[in-house]
């Protein structure tokens, strides 16, 4: 069986007809949690057993497989944040071999919520891409992407309305991209500010006192301050960061996130390449709105220049990691040199 879509596992969980052998992944970690604890829920609960990855014993997962359930329908078994790369060779064999032959009455279901089957790259990794194979091969296999912007900020008009409050769909958006397209970060400020709100509309105020600024967040501003060679608005950035308790490596990574997805879109543009093919390309589905924010912002800085940004702030995070320094220091100083315009 090839990988099956949300809605279609859905349908079939509803109507009570159920697969043996379930993997759910993918960066919409509330979407897979959603899936997981519905399906479980569908069953009879009462013959319900959880394995975690970090103390996963595959031979009492081999044994509970082949038991037969006394008081439900099914013997359900799910697996949370099984991290194949953490298995030896032996024990992934056997752990596939002991697929091979799941009784109908058992239900078997995979979810990972706590880590990246692809470790940031476009594939699994190898040991992973086994299982999810073999997943795909003999059971139902679910990767759920992140939302649109567009969908997330409906999803939150809905959730407020079902609590009692109202917000525009500018404010929705706001929410969503302040939370990063993190699915389970917006349900859980939205959620928090329909508190707050107590039956009235969620205001652009509400969200600004109350949903805090995540560092990839904030350092988009920084970098769009530093595209603007604004050193004065960038400087002041880069203090909130500091003041926020975040470290100059984890500064200087996520500013090179944001220059790198400034260096995409201005070759694209050089090219005469749209948004939707650096979307494609470079795997931003569900962060879209990275693209289109820096199709605007990578206009005022060439190429050249972009590529003299990135090598400051490598060089700066070699010296961070080499030596022992004052690292505010030599991050205020990468700063300082990527507003100086070129000649």
């Amino acid at each position: 069986m090839a990988a099956a879509q949300y809605d279609d596992i859905l349908k079939k969980i509803k109507s009570g007809n159920f697969d043996r052998l379930y993997y759910f992944y993918g960066k919409d970690i509330m979407s897979v949690e959603k899936l997981t604890h519905f399906l479980i829920s569908k069953t009879d609960e009462s013959g319900f057993q959880k394995f975690t990855g970090d103390n996963f014993n595959i031979s009492q997962f081999s044994d509970y497989i082949q038991m037969f359930p006394m008081s439900a329908d099914y013997n359900v078994i799910a697996v949370n944040d099984l991290n194949a790369e953490n298995l030896s060779a032996d024990d992934l064999k056997y752990l596939l071999e002991t697929l091979e032959y799941i009784p109908e009455t058992t239900v078997i279901i995979f979810y990972i919520t706590g880590f990246d089957v692809k470790s940031g790259k476009k594939f699994p990794s190898p040991k992973n891409k086994k299982i999810i194979d073999f997943v795909s091969k003999h059971g139902v296999l679910c990767e759920m992407e992140l939302k649109s912007v567009s969908e997330l900020a409906l999803m939150i008009i809905k959730s407020a309305e079902k609590q009692g409050c109202t917000i525009n769909r500018r404010n929705a958006e706001k929410i969503v991209q302040l939370c990063l397209c993190n699915s389970m970060m917006i349900k859980n400020e939205t959620d928090k500010l329909c508190s707050y709100a107590a039956g009235n509309e969620i205001t652009s105020d509400m969200i600004d006192a109350l949903v805090p600024q995540q560092l990839d967040s904030t350092v988009f501003n920084l970098a769009k301050a530093v595209a603007a060679f604004n050193l004065k608005k960038a400087l002041i950035l880069l203090d909130e960061v500091f003041l926020q308790q975040n470290d100059a490596v984890s500064v200087l990574a996520a500013l090179s996130g944001t220059f790198i997805d400034f260096y995409r879109a201005k070759a694209a543009l050089s090219c005469g390449k749209s948004e939707n093919d650096v979307i494609s390309d470079f795997n931003y589905k569900g962060k879209e709105f990275v693209v289109r924010n820096a199709f605007r912002d990578c206009r005022r800085m060439s190429e050249s220049h972009l590529e003299k940004c990135l090598d400051i702030l490598t060089d700066a995070d070699k010296t961070i990691k080499s030596f022992s320094c004052n690292s505010r220091l030599i991050t205020e100083q990468a700063v300082v040199k990527m507003t100086v315009r070129e000649i």
